[in-house]
């Protein structure tokens, strides 16, 4: 339904408003070393969660860095073939011994919710600045405003640094119990969270990168706001592998118009950003099928 909803936004644009979504490419011919800047960016995005989920499962299995790089390609493939990506944590575990796997998964779940914390306080933000342009509940004050996304701020925090209540979380909705200790300790959370920061830092980046291409105007603070914005967004609207990318252009496209900025060029660098970190990222997974360990793990881990 969310991805009907999204095309049917996007073709009512491009049929009866007749908005040209191809204009804004013009300047990428002009714009090559800008974005092969972004491409370069985009294996340290990939790398920065190669370290963070890596560091984690080292405490329960030994896993080679070959290995744990192969995980992190087969996840992205498959997280682009299932509802909400889940079958990101497929990818990641294939090489997961079974009975380490509870585990993993709790770890793998931490450093999902490092990441999606990140984008929320910072998206919270960005909604803030941003209350006049979407008239964003308009009947509160200012300082009830901040008040609120101030509670939040600390009930996520709080949660997030709590020492047994993402383990608790975990079990409750978890069939299978971690056999092994799958505690974190303060200065490890902490680690997260920046690594987290950096990556959103680089995904930040990347698209002030593209969004600078296709509207030159725009300036860092609109952008980043407008970004942020976007990402939050995205992070909170369920998607499935049809819907994944009609979602995210259509919100970019909403946020840029809503700015009074081109809602095309927002889309556009939606979709270039879309390509560079996760289709190319999956098609060179698409080597991994070739490896036969490869398929044997990802069958076994269904069992």
């Amino acid at each position: 339904m969310i991805a009907s909803a999204a095309i049917y936004y996007l073709f009512n644009l491009f049929i009866e408003k007749e908005i040209d979504f191809l204009s804004p490419t013009t300047n990428l011919g002009d714009s090559w070393n800008l974005i092969t800047l972004v491409l370069i960016l985009m294996p340290v995005n990939w790398a920065l969660e190669l370290i963070k989920w890596r560091g984690l499962v080292i405490q329960v299995q030994e896993i080679s860095i070959k290995k744990s790089v192969k995980s992190i390609l087969a996840g992205i493939l498959l997280s682009l073939l299932t509802p909400n990506r889940v079958g990101e944590l497929g990818g990641k575990l294939i090489y997961i011994q079974k009975e380490k796997r509870s585990a993993v998964l709790y770890f793998n779940s931490v450093c999902s919710i490092s990441q999606l914390l990140i984008t929320i306080l910072v998206g919270l933000a960005a909604m803030f600045f941003l209350r006049d342009v979407f008239a964003i509940w308009v009947e509160l004050e200012d300082e009830l405003f901040l008040g609120l996304i101030f509670l939040i701020y600390v009930l996520i925090v709080s949660v997030f640094f709590k020492s047994n209540s993402l383990v608790k979380i975990f079990n409750y909705f978890s069939k299978a119990r971690a056999k092994e200790s799958i505690s974190l300790n303060t200065s490890q959370r902490i680690s997260l969270i920046l690594l987290s920061l950096a990556r959103y830092l680089v995904f930040c980046i990347q698209f002030f990168i593209l969004v600078k291409i296709f509207e030159p105007e725009i300036t860092i603070f609109e952008s980043t706001l407008s970004i942020a914005l976007i990402f939050f967004l995205t992070a909170i609207v369920p998607t499935g592998w049809i819907s994944d990318l009609p979602v995210r252009t259509t919100i970019a496209f909403f946020v840029f118009e809503s700015m009074s900025f081109s809602g095309s060029s927002g889309l556009s660098a939606s979709i270039l950003l879309w390509i560079i970190n996760l289709l190319i990222p999956a098609l060179l997974s698409l080597a991994l099928l070739r490896d036969i360990d490869w398929m044997k793990n990802l069958i076994w881990s269904r069992k």
